[in-house]
């Protein structure tokens, strides 16, 4: 791992303005002029190896965008090998993408054609601004929308402990936690909600290959709006984040995989830490 430009200075900086930037609406347009002047003079560009020669960057717009930079290849290995398993030219889909690890992954290391979704606006700035920096904007379309049980326009939840860019931990449709607690917003944004299917339809976008689903609770309702996309054999595998937690809606979520097809190819925890007992389902078809 290289880093350049490496100012600690600016990115303290860069995580003020992430904090502030949520205060008011009114003060969110001299916040954000603010903040991407200091991004291009003084935030670290972070360069990873990733093996075979190939090189992500990424612009560290927060202090969680560095860390998420750092533990790209350790955090989760099961899906950076999951990832890299894909054949050239597959067609990925990256729900809950956050400022792009998979994404920039899929795109550089397979070729892949990948469709990242991130309903978080400042996840969403941050994702754009690496793809642009790694040159893959002709292989990443990217989308600021959520995906839900239902197509509706409806409430995106900004968890105050996890605000910024690289933040995760927010909610769609109610501020509720992956962990089905309730936690206290900093702020409501209003979000267009799509279900998988009828993005597909009403875009005319091809089915993925692959799937990601990584959304902090509600993966259970993304999943029972996609049964035309999960009965689609298009559709390989999907890696789905679960939190072992909520016993029921876990059980709900592979027993509406294996009635689409899918069998649990194996499982995964995505963090050490025992607080948290969120599982990685590897789903493959057959």
């Amino acid at each position: 791992m290289r880093i350049y430009k490496d100012k600690t200075f600016g990115m303290l900086i860069a995580q003020c303005f992430s904090i502030a930037e949520h205060q008011t609406a009114k003060q969110w347009s001299k916040v954000f002029l603010l903040r991407y002047w200091i991004a291009n003079k003084l935030f670290p560009v972070i360069r990873i190896e990733v093996g075979s020669g190939d090189h992500i960057y990424f612009k560290a717009l927060s202090l969680l965008t560095a860390g998420r930079a750092r533990n790209m290849l350790s955090k989760e290995p099961a899906t950076t090998a999951w990832v890299k398993g894909f054949e050239k030219d597959a067609v990925f889909w990256d729900i809950g993408a956050n400022v792009g690890i998979y994404s920039l992954l899929a795109a550089k290391t397979r070729g892949a054609r990948v469709y990242a979704f991130e309903p978080y606006p400042p996840n969403f700035d941050n994702l754009i601004a690496n793809i642009s920096l790694n040159k893959l904007t002709e292989y990443v379309s990217t989308f600021c929308v959520a995906f839900a049980e239902k197509t509706c326009v409806d409430g995106f939840y900004v968890n105050r402990n996890w605000q910024g860019a690289g933040a995760s931990g927010n909610a769609f449709g109610s501020a509720i936690d992956q962990k089905g607690q309730a936690f206290q917003a900093a702020e409501r944004i209003s979000t267009l909600g799509m279900t998988i299917d009828h993005f597909i339809e009403i875009f005319d976008v091809p089915c993925p290959n692959y799937l990601k689903i990584d959304v902090d609770g509600i993966e259970l309702n993304i999943l029972k709006g996609a049964s035309k996309t999960l009965s689609n054999p298009t559709l390989r595998s999907v890696v789905v984040e679960l939190e072992e937690s909520r016993d029921s809606e876990t059980s709900a979520a592979v027993a509406l995989m294996k009635a689409a097809g899918f069998r649990i190819d194996g499982t995964h925890r995505t963090t050490a830490n025992a607080d948290n007992l969120s599982t990685n389902y590897h789903f493959v078809r057959g």
